[in-house]
């Protein structure tokens, strides 16, 4: 983070660039600790006792700093929270799915899966404040965990057609660069066109991220297609090469067997000769007698 983004938001092309410093600093510390619980209770209490971490690093950083933390700090932190919601979301499904409910809270559990899908986007779109961005972003998360734990369970709005399913797959797969292009748009049209309004600005931003985000699937399947027809190749030519080998064995093994064969043929051949010259021998002595 330190070295793509110094925290200047004006200079920055990769913004969303903290999140995946952010995720690897969070694993190094949460991976071995749930490990280290997970053998002594239930994953479930292990997210809490995460949480209990990361609120008292907060108290202790927000104390020490009057509470102005450094941007990279939040990030951390607001990235440990998320990922300890995303983990207690998939407990939650787990135990919600196992559960039998009535008409009234199965309806329920959909209208708040819709919700806590569509609120998000909503918040995305309008004009909110730079004051109230912490408390919508917060509100998002934990929107979102409502979302997803509703739909793991099986309890939300199950979509049966498999098109559709397929078409929110693709969404999916493209999530990433259309979070990650937007700020690298955002950058060059500023620096091509600084006085460009903003409602055009907005939406160049949005046709350019997707139009991006869609070759660069394209690229990635293409690329993918490609290597899994290397790995192909490569197993094919090396069971060749076991076949071929196995091949080479089995002939050396017969040529072995048929050395040996005629190696027994010749001694009985030679045997045969044997015992004729002697019988021969025998004879003769007997007629000579």
């Amino acid at each position: 983070m330190i070295v793509v983004w110094h925290g200047n938001l004006k200079d920055a092309l990769i913004v969303p660039e903290w999140y995946l410093s952010s995720m690897l600093i969070c694993m190094l510390f949460m991976v071995p600790i749930f490990l280290l619980f997970r053998k002594l209770m239930r994953g479930v209490f292990v997210t809490i006792i995460l949480l209990g971490v990361l609120l008292i690093f907060a108290l202790i950083f927000g104390f020490s700093t009057n509470w102005k933390l450094k941007d990279n700090m939040t990030f951390n932190m607001r990235a440990w929270g998320e990922m300890n919601l995303a983990m207690f979301s998939y407990y939650l499904s787990v135990y919600v799915g196992k559960k039998t409910y009535g008409n009234a809270m199965n309806i329920f559990l959909k209208v708040v899966e819709i919700i806590g899908y569509c609120v998000p986007v909503i918040f995305g779109v309008v004009p909110i404040r730079p004051k109230y961005h912490t408390f919508f972003m917060g509100a998002t998360a934990v929107l979102a965990f409502c979302g997803i734990f509703i739909t793991f369970s099986n309890k939300g709005n199950i979509i049966p057609s498999e098109k559709v399913n397929k078409v929110f797959g693709y969404l999916g797969l493209i999530s990433l660069p259309i979070y990650i292009f937007p700020p690298v748009i955002i950058i060059l049209i500023n620096y091509v066109y600084e006085d460009c309004p903003k409602y055009a600005k907005y939406l160049i931003v949005f046709l350019g991220a997707l139009i991006l985000a869609f070759a660069y699937r394209i690229i990635a399947d293409i690329l993918n297609k490609k290597i899994e027809e290397i790995k192909k190749k490569k197993q094919e030519d090396e069971k060749e090469k076991i076949d071929d080998k196995e091949k080479n064995n089995e002939k050396e093994n017969e040529d072995k067997e048929k050395i040996v064969f005629d190696d027994k043929n010749e001694n009985k051949e030679e045997k045969d000769i044997n015992t004729d010259i002697a019988e021969k021998s025998e004879k003769r002595i007997i007629k000579d007698s």
